[in-house]
């Protein structure tokens, strides 16, 4: 184990390689959330060195983050969002000690030079950290004697880290460095190439990959490439169609370009793990040549399905039975959301359900005319009642899906003085019955099982949710995403009819299941959560339970992710015909609750807040190091003098230790100062000592 060299700023210890015993690197970061993808930078050996995570970034650029390990004056490991000192090794190094004879491909960036290893198997592709901006800063002399060619992303950028890589490889003493330049790809089949064409676009466009080879190997030397061509033909040209928006920004986050941040909420990103089993086929049918969101499909096909499987399926929690029911909430804005087309894909599979035969029975009774009143709800699965003499048979059936496209008129009614929909609501989501609100109401609803699958616009949601609505249990029994459509088509693709007939089928198996006789027969039947799901859950139940760092308003949304993961795991359980959740399900649960956890942030979050939030975490970072180097009990005099310098005001430092205090990282004690006043001092809590 070495430790490489000191930080200026402290007295950790960056270590490289990572020891054996040094703990897991995290996967979350404490602004920018959970990274998208990361990449390990190894030495010849294979031993780790650092990280380097990639993070869906606030707004369309994404944001690159290293991750190295430290360690403190007294031993303790700590992974930290920091970058590693110059001159940095190549990602790839491991790659090309086993084949030392093989050509080398130089990319720019992690991304690109995995997909130009899969498409050149027989050349080992590398890459440098920090973006267009860090071949200087890497150490190049592991490519002596090796025949190298730089294939850079097709910018002014690019064109400048090719000069960098060439200006060092040549430096390193490479025998020959060659440019697969933009015009050069651009011959490759005569196909045009995007600005900030690459490797990946390469892969992802499923270009062939004979042809690259073909010209890697007609690849120009670099001087000549400088010598006979401008700068700009190394350059695509701006009269090339721009590149997607996965095409990103890159940051390198080391403590020089730290405060260069901004602090504005990004979208949720959708991940494979949401799409689970016939759920997710569904999601992919309805999104295939549309303008649909698939994970507004799939939520309004979920929130459907739940209310197709009745009570008899459930889960027991302690002393509560969670029955399999959502409540969904698609917030997208006007237009663009494609709010009213999430469900069309799914009413076409109930309505060809409805024509199978044995298929009537299995479906809820489904109601789409707009809630107004507790009484209204009731009478859709009321019990019974009797108006001018004439007596109303119960319905037994107490399945009911609700679609509610003007979720605003919901809250507009909520709002009226003696409405008491807001609470009918929150009641339905725990299985309540309906009971009466007044003495002379008609009629009320025992033992329902509603289901709810509503939209709106972000601006209505926040404008119209009242600040009680907020923190009174409303809000958080909705699983509100975010959705929009991501192409744009115009003429969509609707599902052929072999295509709606396989969804119909699957979906009758489900509810088939799921049912287990219910409403004819009401026995109890639990479903189990294997071992393995069982810690799974554990895991995610700690994580949900930690306060959100945007503030109370969002951490009280988002309340209720336990249960919902926990009913969300039992559906994709149900999906499989199997009564036992395994971690697989909670996984796929986990997915969605962190899509559920990044929609509320960006609906009801504030970039100032999250500014604000990531501050304090930064000046908590600070104490928490500075008292795991000084033992024993410090006072506040001494915290605000020898670790923040005095340039903490009274007020941020009162916010760091009632933060750090309620959060059990930090012990305070009062003492008898002598004086008329007590003193009151911290420490490192136990479990962090």
């Amino acid at each position: 184990m070495a430790a490489r060299q000191q930080e200026q700023n402290g007295d950790w210890l960056l270590v490289t390689p990572v020891p054996s015993d040094a703990p897991p690197p995290p996967t979350h970061h404490p602004v920018w959330g959970k990274y998208s993808s990361c990449w390990v930078y190894k030495d010849a050996n294979g031993r780790v060195h650092f990280n380097v995570c990639r993070f869906n970034g606030r707004g369309k650029a994404k944001q690159f983050f290293p991750q190295s390990l430290w360690r403190d004056s007294v031993g303790r490991f700590k992974w930290r969002w920091k970058g590693v000192p110059p001159l940095r090794p190549i990602y790839g190094l491991d790659r090309l000690a086993l084949f030392p004879a093989a050509k080398v491909i130089v990319c720019e960036g992690e991304k690109a030079a995995d997909a130009a290893q899969r498409l050149l198997p027989d050349c080992v592709c590398v890459t440098s950290s920090g973006g267009s901006n860090g071949a200087e800063k890497t150490d190049w002399n592991p490519l002596c004697g090796r025949d190298v060619t730089i294939w850079p992303d097709a910018d002014e950028p690019g064109h400048h880290y090719a000069l960098s890589v060439s200006t060092a490889a040549s430096t390193a003493g490479v025998s020959k460095v060659s440019i697969l330049s933009p015009a050069a790809l651009s011959a490759v089949g005569e196909q045009a190439i995007s600005k900030g064409f690459d490797a990946s676009d390469y892969e992802l466009e499923k270009r062939d990959p004979d042809l690259l080879k073909a010209a890697i190997a007609n690849a120009e030397p670099m001087q000549q490439a400088n010598t006979a061509k401008s700068a700009e033909s190394l350059i695509c040209s701006d009269q090339s169609t721009a590149k997607p928006a996965e095409k990103s920004l890159r940051s390198e986050a080391t403590a020089d370009s730290e405060n260069d941040w901004d602090f504005v909420i990004p979208p949720p990103v959708a991940v494979p793990e949401m799409f689970y089993g016939p759920l997710g086929d569904f999601a992919h049918s309805a999104a295939f040549g549309t303008e649909v969101n698939p994970v507004a499909a799939m939520a309004a096909a979920m929130s459907a399905l739940s209310a197709g499987l009745g009570r008899n399926v459930g889960l027991e929690v302690g002393n509560t039975r969670h029955h399999i029911r959502f409540f969904t909430l698609h917030v997208g804005r006007t237009s663009i959301g494609r709010k009213g087309e999430a469900v069309g894909l799914l009413e076409r599979v109930f309505k060809a359900i409805g024509c199978m035969e044995g298929g009537p029975a299995l479906l809820p009774q489904i109601f789409d005319g707009g809630l107004s009143t507790r009484e209204g709800l009731a009478l859709l699965i009321h019990d019974g009642y009797t108006q001018d003499n004439v007596k109303e048979p119960a319905i037994v059936d107490k399945r009911l899906f609700v679609i509610e496209e003007e979720f605003s008129n919901v809250l507009e009614q909520a709002k009226r003085s003696g409405n008491t929909l807001s609470a009918c609501i929150r009641g339905l989501f725990d299985g309540k019955s309906i009971k009466p609100a007044v003495r002379n109401s008609r009629a009320w609803a025992t033992d329902p099982h509603v289901a709810l699958h509503a939209a709106i616009t972000p601006e209505e949601l926040k404008e119209k949710m009242a600040k009680g609505e907020m923190t009174n249990g409303f809000a958080n029994r909705f699983l509100t995403f975010w959705a929009e459509r991501t192409t744009i088509e115009a003429d969509p693709r609707p599902a052929t009819e072999d295509e709606v007939e396989k969804l119909a089928l699957s979906f009758m198996k489900i509810l088939e299941f799921g049912l287990a006789g219910y409403p004819k027969q009401q026995t109890k039947i639990n479903l189990q959560l294997s071992p393995a799901a069982k810690e799974c859950f554990a895991h995610a139940y700690r994580r949900y339970s930690v306060r959100h760092p945007g503030g109370e308003k969002i951490t009280s949304v988002l309340q209720r992710r336990p249960p919902m993961l926990l009913r969300m795991a039992g559906l994709f359980a149900l999906c499989d015909l199997t009564l036992t959740i395994s971690a697989k399900h909670i996984e796929a649960g986990i997915a969605w609750m962190d899509y559920f956890t990044a929609s509320v942030n960006l609906i009801f979050g504030e970039s100032s807040a999250a500014a604000a939030e990531a501050i304090r975490s930064s000046t908590s970072e600070k104490l928490l190091n500075w008292l795991s180097s000084n033992s024993g009990w410090q006072s506040r005099t001494k915290i605000s003098t020898d670790c923040y310098s005095k340039h903490l005001k009274k007020t941020a430092l009162d916010e760091v230790l009632t933060k750090l205090t309620l959060e059990q990282q930090i012990e305070r004690r009062e003492v008898d100062g002598g004086g008329t006043t007590r003193r009151t001092e911290y420490r490192l809590a136990s479990k962090l000592r």
